[in-house]
């Protein structure tokens, strides 16, 4: 699967993984996915990522977009259910969250509110 995500989309995508919780092998689905998605130091530098306190970004090149690849289609799978299970979407940035859904397959309707 190949992504093109900008810095608040990788860094949204972290989050959903770092709120997983369950067996072993949850955990390391997670890590490996961690190892794609996270800003490496140089990546930090290009948009001048900056940590406000824990949880908390600021980054100055909003614009800068991201070629990634997840080669695995077992990871790909994972980080598509966590994108799609995650329940703290801001619908301030909708426009990213749903750039992010339609890139990973994740169809509208399946947001779990389907029995209201």
């Amino acid at each position: 699967m190949k992504l093109t995500l900008s810095t608040w989309q990788r860094i949204m995508c972290v989050q959903t993984l770092n709120a997983q919780a369950g067996h072993i092998s949850t955990i390391r689905k997670a890590l490996k996915l961690l190892e794609i998605l996270e800003l490496n130091e140089e990546e930090r530098v290009a948009v001048e990522l900056r940590e406000l306190q824990p949880g908390q970004y600021m980054w100055t090149d909003t614009q800068r977009r991201f070629e990634l690849e997840i080669k695995d289609r077992e990871l790909a799978a994972f980080l598509r259910r966590a994108v799609e299970q995650y329940g703290q979407w801001p619908v301030e940035y909708a426009a990213h969250v749903l750039d992010l859904c339609q890139q990973l397959g994740i169809e509208e309707g399946s947001d779990g509110d389907e029995d209201l």
